[in-house]
């Protein structure tokens, strides 16, 4: 979609070259697959709930406290987990998800 600036989020601010956005884009779509496969990774131990993998940290570092991580974990790992599911590489049995 042509554009003269693009406005990122994730403390990056305001893009005015495209080449420089889409080298961004293409530095963000990696970390998503990075944590798609730390989440695979994961599951491969074993099936887990969506509490047990937020304790794992695929988005803050360990150590890390705030108290907004245990949500944004929470929330990043169920959104993986859905797109995973869609592709047919993860089930869910009640509140427990597993590779399949």
């Amino acid at each position: 979609m042509p554009a003269r600036f693009w406005v990122t989020s994730h403390h990056k601010g305001i893009v005015t070259e495209r080449a420089h956005f889409i080298v961004q884009l293409a530095a963000f779509e990696a970390v998503l697959d990075r944590r798609d496969a730390a989440l695979l990774d994961a599951l491969h131990e074993g099936p887990k709930s969506l509490a047990e993998l937020a304790t794992l940290r695929f988005v803050y570092r360990r150590g890390f406290v705030a108290p907004f991580v245990h949500d944004v974990e929470s929330r990043s790992i169920e959104q993986h987990l859905t797109a995973l599911m869609s592709q047919g590489a993860v089930g869910k049995e009640e509140e427990t998800f597993f590779l399949r």
